[in-house]
């Protein structure tokens, strides 16, 4: 009979579930729903980390033995944006959030502000106004333009050049961060 309850006990103790009490540099320490007190470190899986700093933990205990815990991260509500069916998220309870959308967009703290511009893109229309405006430069700063009529040097010209005096068009060639990139999904 000793061995039957004893093997009750084990599976009884292989889960539980319990509230985050106190959060450490290395440990977490938790207070299952049956009132007993665990504290160990939370498992992830690879690549993946949180610390939260509150909510319900799921602990296993290797072979129903309450000394062996194995702490599964917290789990908490707070802060989840809206999901559909097939949604991924990333989130804090501040209001952080990354979610994959199962349609295949990725959304960075929502949609209010637009796509993200692609760098190639914007190059390419950043280059036409760059040449667009390097025309103009090359004809303010050339020679004069005589006015029609009487050849003195045109008036708008001259103004032109004192309005264009000590500026310089910018330089795109550095506007793609090489730390946060983003494509179409396409491979």
């Amino acid at each position: 009979m000793d061995q039957i309850a004893a093997l009750v006990a084990k599976i009884k103790n292989l889960f539980a579930t319990g509230s985050l009490t106190r959060r450490d540099d290395d440990s977490i320490q938790t207070t299952t729903t049956y009132g007993r007190t665990v504290e160990g470190r939370e498992s992830f899986p690879y690549g993946f980390a949180a610390r939260a700093p509150e909510g319900t933990v799921l602990v296993l205990f290797e072979g129903g033995d309450v000394e062996r815990p194995v702490i599964l991260p917290t789990r908490a509500v707070d802060g989840i944006p809206v999901l559909e069916i097939g949604d991924s998220a990333l989130w804090t309870k501040a209001g952080g959030w990354i979610v994959a959308r199962n349609a295949g967009t990725v959304e960075l703290f929502g949609t209010d502000e637009g796509g993200i511009p692609r760098a190639a893109e914007l190059k390419a229309q950043l280059d036409k106004n760059s040449g667009i405006l390097q025309a103009l430069l090359s004809v303010v700063g050339g020679a004069p333009i005589p006015e029609p009529g009487n050849s003195s040097a045109s008036a708008f010209q001259a103004t032109l050049a004192t309005a264009f005096q000590g500026k310089t068009p910018g330089v795109f060639d550095s506007i793609a961060s090489e730390k946060v990139l983003h494509g179409t999904g396409a491979t």
